[in-house]
């Protein structure tokens, strides 16, 4: 239990301490007085739900007590959860600095434009390499960088502690966020979407900790609208080539989800991505000798349609297509 005194209540000390048991402590559960409704309000305000009761308060007294807890547990991980940590914690020394995502110009290109809070508080989510991470700690903000694979996280902050800034790192799935309402001004997620196992509940979950006013942020790959054939065939391939691939989604989904989640879009753009080369993806994926096969004999096989959506040409024996990249700015109501 959380005692403030009376004369110090309303200067976000409460919640200041509250989230930093959440943050630095990983405390996800805690006891109220139920009849104490104004606190039972403000721990339902922090992300806590509650999930028992109890006639008695722990001295055995008959003071009824709740026992609240922030919904969903990091460690616990659905089967797809589970894919990406393995696939992820296996490739992590693959997206380092050398990483093609190590170039943040399509951060810069989202953000152009978006007036962002100085000094705010961010929250990177599925980090990987960290790349995204550090591109907003240089931006002021002060960074905390979520994944499923702790390889990840460790590479993330090997990558901030390099140039010289810190990071806060934490364990947990993109559709359970351990954080409390209101916590961030800025959170994005970036070439990582694709793998997770419920996106709608991952927009719902970043639009619950942004503050008022705070921006969400989208990068990842897309497909284009209305194109169920480009849509199974691009899906297909790339879960040959990597087994933690979920789902490519249009634009249109994102965007209902978004909206879906209180959140008011200010941007929304597909841009081609020219894909690098077929045997470096293999590489980083580490991909399958037979699953390799299979991607090259789909791209040599693939119907026109396929071809003149993708820009998909060989020349020289490389293999050059564009993929959709989405680049989703919204902001919290």
């Amino acid at each position: 239990m959380l005692f403030i005194h009376p004369d110090s209540r309303g200067k976000g000390i409460g919640k200041s301490l509250t989230l930093f048991a959440i943050r630095e402590k990983g405390i996800r559960k805690v006891d109220v007085n139920e009849q104490n409704p104004q606190a039972v309000g403000f721990y339902e305000h922090m992300g806590f739900e509650v999930v028992s009761r109890s006639p008695l308060d722990p001295q055995g007294k008959p003071f009824p007590v709740l026992m609240m807890e922030i919904p969903g547990d990091p460690n616990m991980l659905n089967d797809i959860q589970k894919t990406a940590a393995e696939q992820f914690d296996r490739q992590s020394d693959r997206y380092g600095k050398s990483h093609i995502l190590a170039d943040t110009s399509d951060i810069a290109a989202a953000l152009d434009g978006i007036e962002l809070r100085a000094r705010g508080a961010a929250l990177d989510i599925a980090t990987g390499g960290g790349h995204m991470a550090l591109n907003l700690a240089r931006h002021g903000y002060r960074v905390t960088a979520g994944d499923v694979s702790q390889r990840m996280l460790d590479q993330a902050a090997d990558l901030f502690a390099e140039a010289g800034y810190s990071l806060e790192t934490r364990l947990f799935p993109a559709e359970s966020i351990p954080f409390g309402d209101a916590t961030f001004d800025l959170v994005g997620s970036r070439v990582a979407p694709h793998h997770f196992s419920d996106p709608a509940s991952f927009v719902r979950e970043a639009a619950r900790v942004l503050r008022p006013g705070g921006i969400f942020l989208l990068i990842d790959g897309s497909v284009p609208d209305d194109s169920p054939d480009v849509e199974t065939w691009l899906n297909r391939v790339e879960k040959w080539r990597d087994p933690s691939h979920g789902r490519f989604l249009s634009r249109n989904e994102w965007e209902q989800f978004a909206v879906a989640s209180n959140l008011v879009i200010v941007k929304s753009e597909l841009f081609p991505r020219e894909q690098p080369d077929l045997r470096w993806y293999f590489e980083t994926a580490g991909t399958p000798q037979q699953n390799r096969q299979l991607v090259f004999d789909a791209i040599r096989t693939a119907p026109e349609n396929i071809r003149k959506a993708l820009r998909l040409t060989e020349e020289n024996g490389v293999i050059r297509w564009f993929w959709s990249q989405i680049r989703l700015v919204a902001k919290r109501r």
